[in-house]
């Protein structure tokens, strides 16, 4: 999806630059560390995002709305040839959050406009016990256009975001090359205590063919 030619010119020449950093760098957080300072060159881009909200507004062909995405105000603006990142726009309605979660890989995070709640979790317990994770709040913080944040994968980047105001509001996030091989990511509930997984859409929907496939095989 997103053949190059439908790719935004300054999106392009950022992910060009982009690519050609990453590979000198040899861990996820020196991906991080090289990100970071570049990554309001993007956020800050506001021509850029006005016409790709156009775009998905008026229907047109870029960015590819029906592309499978976890969430349902993610939407894939990039993904590399070389699988070193993606490029994501969250759109995020009046007083809407995530789940908490975790990740597969490193991201840098930041909104395009307006502010950005985040609250980030550490893991209290050892992760034995199938379905249960205590989880302590470690940070809260708003961000702002130009600010950016990063996680970690797995345990390092366990968190949830959203809109704390009454108007929508846009985020762009750059993901690396997953470092776990999963179908899911680990959604928690704090106040429960429990861990579950989250599946994309297009993965559950194969799921639950399977499980209702065995309750006809039981019949």
């Amino acid at each position: 999806m997103n053949g190059k030619s439908d790719i935004p010119d300054a999106l392009r020449e950022f992910t060009d630059r982009l690519r050609e950093g990453l590979r000198g760098c040899t861990s996820a957080l020196s991906m991080v560390q090289f990100l970071r300072p570049m990554f309001s060159e993007l956020s800050l881009n506001a021509a850029l995002f006005r016409d790709i909200l156009r775009s998905i507004e008026s229907g047109g062909p870029y960015p590819d709305i029906s592309y499978p995405t976890m969430f349902d105000s993610e939407i894939i603006l990039f993904n590399d040839p070389e699988r070193f990142f993606t490029v994501r726009l969250f759109i995020w309605g009046p007083g809407q959050y995530d789940p908490v979660h975790d990740h597969s890989s490193w991201g840098v995070i930041g909104p395009v406009s307006g502010d950005l709640d985040v609250v980030n979790y550490e893991r209290a317990d050892d992760g034995k016990k199938a379905g249960h994770a205590v989880l302590r709040e470690t940070e809260r913080m708003t961000i702002s256009p130009g600010e950016n944040y990063y996680v970690l994968p797995l345990n390092g980047g366990i968190h949830k975001t959203g809109n704390p105001s009454g108007e929508t509001i846009v985020q762009v996030s750059i993901y690396g090359r997953p470092s776990v091989k999963r179908d899911f990511i680990n959604g928690y509930d704090p106040d429960q205590n429990r861990v579950f997984p989250i599946y994309a859409p297009k993965t559950k929907k194969k799921i639950l063919a399977a499980d209702a496939l065995r309750h006809f095989d039981r019949t």
